[in-house]
C-alpha cells in the first residue's frame, strides 16, 4: 500500500530542525526581479530555521526567520491554498500559498498580496545528498532564482 503524502512527508521532514547554512544568488535574484527595499531587507536577511510536525491531515511549520529573529507558525494542507498575514511585522507580510508534495519533493507556490511586490514564486524543496536545497524561482521564469541550503540539526 502506498504511503499517504502526509506519512511520507512526516518520515522525511518531521522530528528534526532544519537550519539554513548557505544562500546562493540572492543579490542577483533581487536585482533581476526588481524587488523593492522592503523585500530586499526581508529576503536578504532570511536564514530560516524550520521545524515541521504532523497534525493529522496537515503539517504545522514553525519558522524562525533568522537566528533570534521573528517566529511564525503556518499550517500546510497539500493542494489547499492558505493565507499568511502579519500586519504587526515590520515589514508587513501578506502571502497566499499552496504546497504540493510528490515523490519526496515539496513545492510551494507563493504570491504576495501586497501592492508593487515581487511576482509569484515557485519554491522547490529537494534533497541533494543530506542537504535540503530550496530553489526559489519566478513562477513564469525558472532561470530567475536563488538557492538556500539547509541541513538537519
Amino acid at each position: 500500500k502506498k504511503m499517504s503524502a502526509y506519512d511520507e512527508f512526516e518520515k522525511i521532514f518531521c522530528g528534526v530542525t532544519w537550519t539554513t547554512n548557505k544562500v546562493e544568488g540572492i543579490e542577483k535574484f533581487l536585482d533581476d526581479t526588481g524587488a523593492n527595499e522592503v523585500e530586499r531587507k526581508l529576503m536578504g536577511s532570511m536564514k530560516p530555521i524550520v521545524q515541521y510536525t504532523r497534525d493529522g491531515d496537515s503539517i504545522k511549520g514553525k519558522v524562525e526567520v533568522f537566528p533570534g529573529g521573528p517566529k511564525f507558525e503556518s499550517t500546510i494542507r497539500f493542494g489547499v491554498e492558505s493565507e499568511f498575514k502579519d500586519n504587526e511585522a515590520d515589514p508587513k507580510v501578506h502571502n497566499k500559498y499552496v504546497f504540493t508534495f510528490d515523490n519526496g519533493v515539496l513545492v510551494e507556490k507563493v504570491r504576495s498580496c501586497l501592492p508593487n511586490s515581487i511576482k509569484p514564486l515557485c519554491v522547490t524543496f529537494a534533497f541533494v545528498g543530506d542537504e535540503l536545497v530550496l530553489t526559489s524561482a519566478l513562477e513564469d521564469d525558472s532561470s530567475v532564482c536563488f538557492k538556500r541550503y539547509m541541513t538537519r540539526s
